[in-house]
């Protein structure tokens, strides 16, 4: 993800991977993932750091289904550093939410 972004960057900037120029320059609007109920937050943070640093223009957290996650994140990051985008997917059922609950990894449904 962060090689990615960097080669938009380069992109945008006019030049391509190998630093040669393109011509005229995109115009990409890269985003990034960032997952506030990481198992290893600090860890989650420092990738969230170094994908801003490498381009990302925004960011879109997995699906959230209590704030309290969200804001113990924001709160170690020092808030958003970027555009934050909130994911979400609706439960159709009890039986989908405790699959979510216990299946995905970086959903957690209270």
């Amino acid at each position: 993800a962060i090689g990615l972004l960097e080669v938009l960057s380069g992109l945008n900037a006019g030049v391509d991977l190998g630093g040669s120029a393109i011509g005229a320059p995109t115009a990409f609007t890269a985003g990034c993932a960032f997952d506030p109920g990481a198992e290893d937050l600090p860890r989650e943070i420092a990738r969230l750091r170094r994908k801003v640093e490498a381009g990302a223009r925004f960011m879109m957290t997995q699906p959230i289904y209590g704030i309290e996650t969200l804001e113990r994140a924001l709160d170690r990051l020092g808030g958003a550093p970027i555009p934050l985008l909130l994911g979400v997917m609706p439960l159709y059922s009890h039986r989908h939410a405790v699959y979510l609950d216990r299946e995905v990894p970086g959903i957690s449904v209270p």
